[in-house]
């Protein structure tokens, strides 16, 4: 293992992973990168001021000035007071709580916005600066929720179905002229478990595999079946199409793609 050059994964590395190993070797290990959008970047700092917001506010810091500063900051936390989640009564509320957990010769990494716990039950809380996402089911199969479920029972030693994970959108839509849900609480199980470990230990086990024949043989990653839908559709594109040789012949090809799903991934703050 000492050859690896990538060992700790957090969730963001296992959902690239699981979406297009050769995407991952791209990222993380060609160290490729693209330009970034200026109102993309301007979101992601949004977020980061956000979570340090609620971060000071759940250990009773000062937060005023961060709130004078911006506007946005302003009604994300309006929102918050005005529709909060249902958040458990625990004796015990940590906020950014990082743990890891050795697996198959990586590191396990999660950080978790807030961690309450009380008694034999835990609540992991998760804020998003966007608005809920139509398909639930994204959400339940996101790595995010799976890595930091899975990370509460193993590191914290809670039952399964003690465990819960409750994620609070601070932009919700107009439904019915009523204001849309704008949490999800997913709840634990023993079966959902075992199913995640199953799938970390195959998925691990092929990253180790492919990480050896990389730096040993300089062989590259898998790609994805082009008939997988991940590479392209006509309103989709992967930005390493071009480096991995995968861009449409003709524009008959993004035609001929029109109708067909494709794989929606949650955003991430």
């Amino acid at each position: 293992m000492e050859s690896l050059p990538f060992l700790q994964l957090s969730q963001g590395h296992l959902q690239i992973l699981e979406t297009c190993p050769r995407k991952f070797q791209s990222i993380f290990l060609d160290n490729l990168t693209l330009p970034q959008p200026s109102l993309a970047s301007e979101k992601q700092e949004l977020g980061k001021q956000f979570h340090q917001l609620m971060q000071q506010q759940a250990l009773g810091l000062e937060i005023q000035p961060l709130l004078d500063d911006s506007p946005k900051l302003q009604g994300w936390f309006q929102h918050f007071q005005d529709s909060p989640p249902l958040l458990m009564t625990g004796e015990f509320r940590q906020s950014e709580y990082q743990c890891t957990l050795p697996l198959e010769g990586f590191t396990l990494t999660a950080v978790f916005d807030l961690l309450i716990q009380s008694g034999d039950r835990a609540q992991i809380v998760d804020w998003k600066t966007y608005r809920r996402p139509l398909r639930t089911q994204a959400i339940q199969q996101h790595w995010q929720t799976r890595l930091y479920l899975f990370m509460a029972a193993e590191v914290l030693g809670y039952a399964t179905d003690r465990i819960s994970m409750m994620y609070w959108f601070a932009e919700s839509t107009p439904e019915d002229s009523k204001p849309a849900q704008n949490w999800l609480s997913i709840p634990y199980s023993e079966s959902m478990h075992q199913q995640t470990r199953e799938t970390l230990e195959k998925l691990l086990v092929s990253l180790r595999s492919w990480m050896q024949d990389f730096t040993t043989k300089h062989q590259s990653f898998p790609q994805v079946a082009l008939s997988a839908q991940k590479c392209w559709s006509k309103t989709q594109c992967c930005p390493f199409v071009t480096h991995c040789h995968r861009t449409p012949d003709s524009a008959t090809d993004l035609e001929d793609l029109t109708n067909l799903g494709v794989i929606a991934e949650v955003s991430l703050d």
